[in-house]
């Protein structure tokens, strides 16, 4: 038999591991190192907390998609780039979400 937490039951469980976090003042990798977590969990949980507690909080990224050549084998490819205060993300078409948000959410720590 399976020992799954309901979905309240995990809910609630982070929730205290992001309250932890926050109060840790360690980043999310660092967090997630000395806990045992998988990064991409807490920053899933971070992100979903964050934009639920501080809607105030929230600003915008400047997003550019542009077919742009590309050096090496391909013609062309298909970019995003995000502009998060000096910092500038360009990403191919084809990424991870998941992972993308976790990059922004450590860039905003």
């Amino acid at each position: 038999m399976e020992n799954k937490l309901s979905l309240a039951a995990n809910r609630q469980l982070w929730q205290e591991r992001y309250e932890d976090f926050k109060r840790s003042g360690l980043t999310q990798a660092e967090y997630c190192r000395q806990h045992g977590l998988a990064s991409r969990a807490l920053c899933y949980w971070v992100g979903k907390f964050k934009s639920q507690q501080e809607p105030g909080q929230q600003q915008w990224a400047t997003l550019t998609v542009s077919d742009a050549p590309a050096s090496g084998v391909h013609n062309y490819h298909q970019q995003m780039t995000i502009q998060i205060d000096k910092i500038q993300l360009r990403i191919p078409s084809g990424f991870d979400q998941e992972t993308i948000a976790c990059v922004i959410g450590l860039l905003r720590d």
